[in-house]
């Protein structure tokens, strides 16, 4: 899937909750950009379906957002677990709420990555340069 990605990837591991209806179901986001996410969990999606999620911060803040499944990929149980490779990716449609704490959090993990491996960052954050992700975001935004 990495081929189809657009932006950096930060690993992360939070808690989500989605549900095409309702937020009956549970997982954790892995990684994360701009644009979208992986979710971790025993249950997928077909390709395209569109799903309601809610990601838990740190913080104590709610993220909410409509996304659209690009990927899915099943494992048998229980090695689901023991790989930690089963879900889906989102591609981020709407935000409902909490768009600019989502821009920040993805902010902080270029931050943490920059600092950890002393490569470049699309973020300049010597200068606080934090349009970046909006420019990102209206630019390569896909229409449908």
């Amino acid at each position: 899937m990495a081929e189809n990605r657009w932006g950096k990837r930060f690993v992360a591991e939070i808690p989500v909750r989605f549900g095409e209806e309702k937020l009956d179901q549970h997982g954790l986001v892995q990684d994360l950009s701009v644009f979208g996410f992986f979710v971790f969990t025993k249950k997928t999606y077909p390709v395209d379906t569109i799903l309601k999620l809610e990601i838990s911060t740190r913080d104590g803040i709610s993220i909410e957002l409509i996304g659209i499944v690009r990927w899915s990929k099943e494992r048998p149980q229980p090695s689901a677990w023991l790989i930690r490779d089963a879900g889906f990716g989102i591609l981020i449609k709407t935000f409902l709420s909490g768009q600019e704490h989502y821009e920040s959090l993805c902010q902080q993990l270029c931050r943490e990555c920059a600092q950890e491996i002393k490569s470049t960052c699309p973020v300049n954050i010597e200068d606080g340069n934090t349009h970046n992700f909006n420019f990102m975001r209206r630019f390569f935004s896909r229409k449908s």
